[in-house]
């Protein structure tokens, strides 16, 4: 990835690296996630993926938590719970093959 990537990340706006870092440092501490890549397209200067996304929560975290994060279009999840759902993504390639924009965005499964 880019040093200054242009990413929209579910309504959140990334423009550093450092950003994606301290979301996904945040999120690890209350989910657990995993991917099913059902479909993956590649090219020189674009990476697409199509994938059911299975979160389980590790410790609750509520609206007002997620909010303060900037992230207005997650769901609160209880510790235990289960939510999955449908995640698109498709990023714009540099010339070295680096992320350098792109979109991130689920509907439900």
């Amino acid at each position: 990835m880019v040093d200054e990537p242009r990413i929209n990340l579910f309504g959140l706006r990334i423009t550093k690296r450092i950003q994606l870092g301290r979301l996904y440092r945040f999120l690890k501490d209350y989910l657990s996630e995993t991917l099913l890549v059902e479909k993956f397209a590649l090219a020189d200067d674009f990476l697409a993926v199509e994938a059911v996304v299975r979160i389980e929560g590790l410790q609750d975290l509520d609206a007002l938590m997620l909010r303060e994060q900037g992230l207005n279009l997650f769901h609160p999840i209880k510790t235990g719970e289960v939510q999955i759902m449908r995640n698109f993504v498709h990023y714009h390639l540099d010339q070295d093959g680096k992320i350098e924009s792109g979109t991130c965005f689920a509907a439900p499964a």
